[in-house]
């Protein structure tokens, strides 16, 4: 395989990640990064930050960088060190998780992404062990939503609410006799999101977080809602029109002049330009639904995304470079765009890895640098964090390596019908 800048910045960011990783009395490997501390804001009004462990999480802790370094090992000059550390690590989280809890059992932090992990590092470094166990955890965690849907928070985001969920459970690896189960757990989810749904002439929408205004976007907006009813509809679970009905309310908050849809938490409703809260995210949801469902709207939305993208491009000293709400997140959404209209895929795929010669070629010849974490802090997790840009990177290189984790992932009946065509 031809080695290339992508492959390059990656393979250092994997080298990086192995530098930061620490080990207990027992040998597990953690992670340390800055968060925000909830407790500490809420007191003084102002993000304040605390330090500590990463978390299991596929998108917050551990089990995101272990995908990440597992997949920089297929890489041209992959360290087999790299491997082994990330099988090291998927084995130390599932082999002492605890008791499931409520709110512990999504695709951004809980037990369903941890499965998803387990079997991308397993495909990705060959360990049979590890897809067998997390197969048998993602069963574990549909069959407890089965016995409790309370185990799901109640809202309906696709952050580790109901959307997503939905999505991970139609997503999971699952032994046969579970697929029972998971149709129960989806019907009952998308049950709750209709009930959820804020209906009115414009449209549905839904408070984001349970509480706050509705927003337009793939974290805690219409678009991601619409992604994970759109995994249900491709699984034979309709929605009765509700995917149309999300869009149609976000689209009708599009604005053209203003550079895309607009982002409710900032004052002045400025243009998004995040994965989570702006056009990447949203034109991400539109490739993905390209994929599962006969969507024609889905390649409009997705080029009105592209075009707002392109107007966001790094500039000062430094620039933020991850996925959630920088650089990583854009460039995903043309590799999104390369998987979901294969005749265009190479005219995509040089977008993503033209946007993503900034990561690559970052502070050299004066060149801005960028950065990773929230509000200053850093992270080598995959939502905000170093190991978020090193997989980007490394589907830059050869897309065909790992799947994205900017979203859950395809259904298992559309999965399976990918491969089969």
């Amino acid at each position: 395989m031809i080695d290339s800048e992508f492959a390059g910045t990656a393979r250092h960011l994997a080298s990086r990640l192995m530098s930061l990783a620490r080990f207990s009395s027992t040998g597990a490997p953690a992670w340390d990064g800055d968060d925000v501390d909830p407790v500490r804001f809420e007191q003084q009004g102002r993000p304040a930050l605390v330090r500590g462990p990463l978390d299991d999480g596929l998108l917050t802790g551990r089990a995101g960088i272990a995908v990440a370094l597992a997949a920089c090992y297929r890489l041209p000059g992959g360290s087999s060190a790299w491997s082994m550390l990330a099988c090291q690590t998927m084995h130390s989280i599932l082999d002492n998780r605890s008791a499931l809890q409520p709110g512990r059992l999504g695709w951004q932090s809980g037990a369903l992404g941890i499965a998803r992990a387990a079997k991308l590092v397993g495909d990705l470094a060959g360990d049979a062990t590890l897809l067998s166990a997390g197969r048998d955890y993602a069963a574990t965690a549909v069959q407890a939503l089965r016995n409790n849907i309370a185990l799901c928070p109640s809202y309906a985001d696709l952050l580790d609410g109901e959307a997503g969920h939905l999505a991970a459970v139609l997503g999971a690896d699952l032994p046969a006799t579970v697929e029972p189960a998971r149709q129960v757990v989806a019907r009952q989810l998308v049950a709750q999101l209709a009930e959820r749904a804020i209906r009115d002439a414009r449209g549905a929408r839904w408070a984001m977080a349970g509480f706050a205004p509705s927003v337009v976007g793939l974290a805690h907006g219409g678009s991601g809602i619409a992604l994970a009813l759109s995994a249900a509809q491709a699984s034979g679970i309709d929605s009765g029109g509700l995917i149309g009905d999300a869009l149609r309310w976000e689209d009708g908050h599009y604005e053209a002049s203003r550079g895309g849809g607009p982002d409710w938490r900032v004052h002045g409703r400025p243009a998004g330009f995040a994965w989570c809260h702006g056009a990447p995210g949203v034109g991400i949801a539109a490739a993905y639904r390209s994929t599962t469902i006969a969507d024609p709207f889905a390649e409009i939305s997705y080029a009105r995304a592209r075009l707002a993208a392109a107007a966001h491009r790094p500039g000062g000293s430094a620039f933020d470079g991850t996925m959630c709400h920088g650089l990583t997140g854009v460039v995903e959404l043309h590799l999104a765009g390369a998987e979901a209209w294969p005749s265009a895929a190479t005219q995509h795929l040089r977008s993503a890895r033209t946007v993503a010669r900034y990561l690559t070629r970052a502070g050299s010849s004066g060149r801005p640098g960028w950065t990773c974490g929230v509000s200053g802090g850093r992270t080598p997790n995959v939502l905000v964090g170093l190991a978020g840009v090193a997989l980007t990177l490394v589907r830059c290189h050869d897309p065909a390596i790992v799947p994205s984790l900017a979203h859950p992932g395809l259904p298992a009946v559309a999965a399976y019908s990918v491969k089969r065509n």
